[in-house]
């Protein structure tokens, strides 16, 4: 396999690790805060519903361009960063950490 693809391909994988991990732990912390207001909490799978609908959801209301790009400039400065971590066990490239 080509060494560049390989790259991309643990690139995408260490991302979607992360993200995934990331949306877990998060419903677990909440469940468990619920559980500590003697709450039964919701479902550990709920962050990934609320992402669904938040995506689903159109407004009437015009905020701009900025409003549209301000997401992406976020997302590739977290993306970009999470890619000099590293977070597969084995991978070539952070073969000298």
């Amino acid at each position: 396999m080509d060494p560049i693809l390989k790259q991309i391909l643990f690139a995408l994988l260490t991302i979607f690790i992360v993200l995934n991990y990331g949306l877990l732990v998060q419903g677990i912390v909440r469940k468990i805060g619920a559980r500590v207001g003697r709450r039964y909490g919701i479902p550990f799978y709920q962050p990934y519903i609320d992402i669904i609908k938040n995506y689903a959801k159109r407004t009437r209301i015009q905020h701009g361009v900025m409003y549209y790009i301000a997401p992406v400039f976020r997302l590739t400065g977290g993306i970009g960063l999470l890619l000099f971590i590293p977070v597969i066990f084995g991978n070539p490239m952070f073969q000298n950490f």
